[in-house]
């Protein structure tokens, strides 16, 4: 779990996008959970990417957030994770990188273009995409100026990022490449679910990811919408029948035909995640980490089926099936971009990492034990 989880830190490192909730602004005042050459992280926005990391994680792996070891590493990857991002954004203050105010008006172009189109491409009416994207300021507790800050921030890092670390990263040659896919199919022959022998643990943990990638996109999988009636984790039996009754009556209103399930999704569904993009959640495999009676369901539908409530740990789900794809046999044609993509992404996360830590060995890092302890 906790490979899983640091994998997933260094990879916002490389992505960077402007939509990011995990850069905050310069004006947050404290308590902080720590600080980095006298700049606090505060508290409050610590506690939000708690919140928003640990949703997102319970939504695929249900139960989660019940593991103590699971949050002690959900919280120590989000706050190193912040860490590195302040020393980051101090080290390109440094060095004088700047953005101009046409960057940051670019930067905020390209958030907002994304909530103009539904999963499916269709565009969506211009005063409805505005609306999604300031309720998502709203979920970050951002005014407009600040979110301005955020993205003034995120340029300045993939600038920085880009000159001290990108330029220097050589892309994989097709000879790399076909070596690569053979290690990940003796891999996925050998049936084996442990790292790799004789390889260092990062390296083994990227071909493990790889390999998973590969197995997951030859496997039999359905592409899935959801719709999340949310319960909460002491619901009594009035808020379960309050929500099932919700379930059904958005059930009965999709079947009247009056609406699309993705118009339902964005307006009606509880998940946070999903709503925005029409309900869509991509594909699931029959292993993917989901509770087992909504997998059952989503390979049992016909595609464009709609089924009825799905009781979950979180609540009630109606999925529609969108898309079924049958199992296939990797071959290289088929991965080489993907690997190759892979690899690039491995290596720049490896150079990534080792600026940071060079950056962290000049650095004065505190941080507030106690204070974490408080974050639930």
């Amino acid at each position: 779990m906790q490979k899983r989880l640091r994998s997933s830190a260094a990879v916002f490192l490389l992505l960077l996008a402007p939509s990011s909730p995990l850069l905050y602004a310069a004006h947050d005042v404290g308590p902080f959970v720590a600080t980095v050459n006298g700049v606090g992280i505060p508290l409050a926005q610590y506690r939000k990417e708690f919140e928003q990391a640990a949703a997102t994680w319970n939504r695929t792996h249900p139960g989660a957030t019940k593991d103590p070891k699971w949050v002690k590493a959900l919280k120590r990857m989000l706050l190193d994770q912040m860490v590195d991002n302040s020393l980051l954004s101090q080290q390109a203050k440094k060095l004088g990188i700047k953005v101009s105010s046409d960057d940051i008006d670019r930067g905020i172009a390209e958030a907002k273009r994304s909530f103009r189109y539904d999963p499916y491409g269709n565009e969506i009416p211009e005063k409805e995409a505005e609306a999604a994207f300031n309720n998502q300021l709203k979920l970050l507790n951002l005014t407009q100026e600040q979110y301005r800050e955020r993205i003034k921030k995120q340029l300045m890092i993939k600038k920085l990022l880009q000159i001290q670390v990108l330029n220097d990263v050589t892309p994989p040659d097709d000879k790399e490449v076909a070596a690569y896919f053979e290690r990940v199919k003796k891999y996925l022959l050998s049936g084996s679910t442990v790292p790799p022998a004789a390889m260092p643990a990062e390296d083994a943990q990227a071909l493990m990811q790889i390999a998973q990638g590969v197995k997951d996109m030859s496997a039999e999988r359905v592409r899935l919408s959801v719709i999340l009636i949310r319960l909460g984790p002491d619901a009594d039996p009035a808020e379960k029948a309050r929500a099932l009754k919700a379930a059904e009556d958005i059930r009965t209103q999709l079947e009247s035909g009056d609406v699309s399930f993705a118009e339902v999704a964005r307006a009606k569904s509880e998940d946070p995640l999903s709503a925005p993009r029409g309900g869509d959640i991509g594909f699931v495999y029959r292993e993917s980490p989901l509770p087992a009676n909504l997998i059952k369901a989503a390979f049992s539908l016909r595609t464009g089926d709609i089924s009825k409530p799905i009781l979950t740990e979180i609540g009630y789900n109606i999925i529609r099936v969108e898309e079924k794809r049958a199992s296939s046999i990797p071959t290289l044609d088929k991965f080489k971009d993907r690997i190759a993509e892979a690899m690039m992404q491995f290596r720049i996360q490896k150079a990534t990492e080792s600026y940071v830590e060079k950056l962290k060995a000049g650095a004065t890092i505190s941080k507030n034990q106690a204070l974490l302890a408080t974050v639930e």
